[in-house]
C-alpha cells in the first residue's frame, strides 16, 4: 500500500526509511506532519511512483488520506495553504462506506 501509516503507528514512530533520498522527501515529511495534526486523519499513504519504488527527482507526490466519516465535509474543500504551503495540482475526494 505504499507506506501506510495509521494513527496507532504514528504515535509510536513515523519513518521514511524506505524512501530513497529524493528532493521531494523534506516536503513529504512536512506535509505528513501537518496532516497528523488533525485528529480526524486516520491514515496517510503514498501512491504513484514513490509508492512503487520507482520515484525519481521529477516524480510528483501522490498522497491518499483517510478521514473519519463524521469530518468528511471539512475535507471537501480543505485548507491547502495551511497543509501544503501552497495549492496542489489536483484534489480528488472519494467517499467509501455507507455515506
Amino acid at each position: 500500500m505504499g507506506g501506510l501509516h495509521t494513527m496507532s503507528h504514528i504515535t509510536q514512530h513515523l519513518t521514511f526509511d524506505n524512501l530513497p533520498s529524493l528532493p521531494q522527501l523534506p516536503f513529504l515529511k512536512k506535509v505528513v506532519g501537518n496532516l497528523w495534526q488533525h485528529s480526524e486523519v486516520m491514515a496517510v499513504w503514498r501512491g504513484g511512483s514513490l509508492a512503487r519504488g520507482h520515484g525519481d527527482p521529477y516524480s510528483d507526490i501522490d498522497l491518499r488520506i483517510a478521514i473519519e466519516t463524521s469530518h468528511i465535509s471539512r475535507w471537501e474543500r480543505p485548507d491547502f495553504e495551511g497543509l501544503f504551503d501552497g495549492q496542489p495540482l489536483a484534489h480528488h475526494l472519494m467517499r467509501f462506506g455507507e455515506n
